[in-house]
């Protein structure tokens, strides 16, 4: 139920509906604060049940009242004439077919006089209660009847308990007024009178112009709530819209930080956001125009809001938008009777509608072709490389050792020429020293410790084995995405031409 209620009646004829018998009864009712306190809790009278009677079969939407249910819990004359008075109050223009209310209505407590009636208006001039039954009665146009009630513990703890309070409520708020009924300020008139329940204190309050121009829709009426509600709950409004305006900015900011870490390469997950953000980036280059969400096609903006409730998944934005979901909530039912049971998504909050323009300039912003990936055929080359130089080592190794080899054999042919000379024989083979080649000293230390490096792992940042969901994969889960929003008939391919450059970036 909404903090502030209002009930809303007109009159297109205000002399066929008996409308002198309602002004006078919005300001003669007795007052109610001489009542304060005084219950009488005897058991209710034959003549109150009758009245409950009829009051139930006449009127059929006060089954819902809470004053029926108190009386049910406590079946007490005071009970009895609190329900009695606030079907009265409910239903005071519908009364003239019904003697036996209007009877009662002469006698009923609950109005705050002011001199010998309860009526008031813009100015402190003193008022004729007959003459302003007639400058109601006679007039041409419509009339409007508004019943804005408050719960009582709010009545009393902003101070909304006496007419005084209420008075000044309308006065300030004169010129929206006007405006809601659609009439010049100078042209509007309205009188009311406060009446004071234990369950709801409420004010009477007709409004009418000079001229007879003016008309109310249903838009109008939201807003004049809304008006009464921003001004007498503004203390917690204020509040409420401080702590939902912090929470916005600390969201985008973020998600703001989370594409920075995805365009450093940094996020625990940036793989799969970089996967979405180049499937986005391959959408964007096949639209004309400005890469803006307002003016992108239908079926593009369908993978933004997608890419966007992706972001929306990380714990800690998540947590925020709930927390700012819950104080939206509790805005909300100042205003309205009812509240849809589940929130919006990130993606469809029109308070977050700058996001998707976030990520848009971030996919725009990508450098797709500086992604870490993870290189295997580096790995692959590496260890060839390293088998060509085991194969180089061995080859120098083995030319070494035939060296070694032949280099004795040369020892024991200088013997047999040196046997040769000494009996005058001519030497044969070779007569030259033949110079050692050196045996490189080959390490591969270098190589193996670069292998090590990316087989164990060395460098996380730059090498950790991540998953990298392929577009395939994307694809899936987009269209699981659109199939639980949209429903199975939804159509993929279906664009939306008509309207494009509606929206501007917010």
């Amino acid at each position: 139920m909404p903090k502030l209620i209002i009930k809303t009646n007109y009159y297109k004829n205000p002399q066929s509906y008996h409308i002198d018998r309602y002004v006078r009864y919005i300001a003669t009712r007795d007052g109610v604060e001489k009542q304060r306190g005084k219950k009488d809790n005897n058991p209710y009278t034959k003549a109150q049940q009758e009245l409950m009677d009829k009051c139930i079969f006449t009127f059929t939407d006060v089954a819902d009242m809470p004053e029926l249910q108190a009386f049910l819990d406590e079946p007490t004359r005071y009970r009895a004439s609190e329900f009695i008075d606030a079907v009265l109050d409910a239903h005071a223009d519908d009364l003239a077919d019904v003697p036996e209310l209007m009877k009662y209505i002469a006698n009923r407590p609950g109005v705050e006089k002011i001199g010998s009636h309860g009526l008031f208006s813009q100015t402190d001039e003193p008022i004729n209660l007959e003459e302003a039954v007639k400058t109601v009665e006679d007039r041409k146009g419509n009339v409007w009847n508004h019943i804005i009630s408050l719960k009582a513990e709010d009545a009393a703890r902003l101070r909304y308990d006496n007419a005084d309070a209420w008075k000044h409520l309308i006065r300030r708020n004169i010129n929206e007024l006007a405006q809601i009924h659609h009439m010049d300020p100078s042209d509007i008139q309205w009188y009311a009178a406060f009446h004071e329940k234990d369950h709801h204190p409420h004010i009477h309050m007709l409004v009418f112009s000079k001229s007879g121009k003016g008309y109310l829709s249903k838009k109008g009426m939201e807003k004049m709530r809304s008006v009464f509600t921003n001004d007498i709950f503004r203390g917690e409004m204020f509040r409420m819209f401080t702590d939902q305006t912090q929470l916005r900015d600390r969201l985008k900011s973020e998600v703001n930080d989370l594409l920075e870490e995805t365009l450093r390469f940094e996020s625990p997950f940036q793989m799969y956001y970089l996967a979405l953000l180049g499937r986005l980036r391959k959408e964007l280059d096949g639209c004309k125009g400005k890469k803006v969400y307002g003016y992108l096609p239908k079926k593009v903006k369908r993978f933004v809001d997608y890419a966007v409730a992706q972001f929306a998944n990380d714990p800690s934005i998540k947590e925020l938008y709930q927390k700012w979901c819950e104080v939206n909530r509790q805005k909300l039912s100042m205003y309205h009777d009812s509240l849809q049971e589940d929130d919006v998504p990130l993606e469809d909050n029109g308070a977050f509608r700058s996001l998707k323009n976030a990520v848009i300039q971030a996919a725009l912003a990508m450098d797709f072709t500086q992604l870490p990936t993870e290189n295997y055929s580096n790995i692959g080359g590496l260890l060839s490389q390293l088998a060509k130089q085991i194969a180089q080592s061995s080859v120098k190794k083995l030319d070494a050792l035939d060296k070694k080899t032949a280099r004795g054999e040369k020892k024991e042919q200088q013997k047999i020429n040196e046997k040769k000379l000494a009996h005058g024989l001519k030497p044969g083979g070779a007569s030259e020293k033949e110079e050692e080649e050196p045996t490189e000293n080959f390490s591969l230390e270098p190589l193996l410790d670069t292998i090590d490096i990316i087989l164990l792992n060395k460098k996380p940042t730059k090498l950790r084995r991540v998953h990298v969901p392929s577009e395939e994969k994307i694809q899936e889960d987009y269209e699981a995405y659109l199939r639980e929003k949209y429903g199975d008939d939804y159509d993929e391919d279906f664009d939306e031409e008509e309207g494009q450059g509606w929206g501007q970036s917010m």
